[in-house]
């Protein structure tokens, strides 16, 4: 297991600035993760986007934190479940674990541990694209 390359602890996510950082650093890992995987969409520069667009117009961060468990990219959304959903799905887990000190699990993982109900779905995407460690 690799270490997490932004150790931003939770009480300080709080604060506007250090929560914009830790945003744009997990958007950029996601992206990098479909690149690297070769899964990348379009879609995925929209990834988490309305965490900074509520900040800006002042909606404390725990608000939106909770607000966004049923965003389209998660698996546990009432959303239908395409290839690119859950490519980016396995793309934030992955990311998760360089930009999350409370995420510190790989893609596999985290399937394992949190969706092994959704595994038999994600296995084929996951060896397809090399998540499957």
């Amino acid at each position: 297991m690799g270490k997490c390359l932004l150790p931003i602890p939770g009480k300080w996510k709080q604060r506007w600035g250090l929560v914009w950082v830790y945003w744009f650093s997990h958007w950029f890992f996601v992206n990098l993760m479909g690149i690297r995987h070769l899964c990348w969409d379009p879609m995925f520069l929209l990834h988490d986007l309305e965490k900074p667009i509520k900040l800006t117009i002042g909606i404390p961060y725990m608000r939106i934190k909770q607000a966004h468990k049923g965003a389209r990219h998660h698996l546990n959304a009432c959303c239908p479940r395409d290839k690119w959903r859950i490519c980016e799905a396995l793309c934030d887990w992955e990311a998760s674990h360089f930009t999350k000190p409370d995420g510190p699990l790989l893609a596999k993982e985290t399937g394992e541990k949190y969706h092994p109900d959704l595994m038999p779905m994600l296995e084929p995407y996951m060896k397809k694209y090399g998540f499957w460690h």
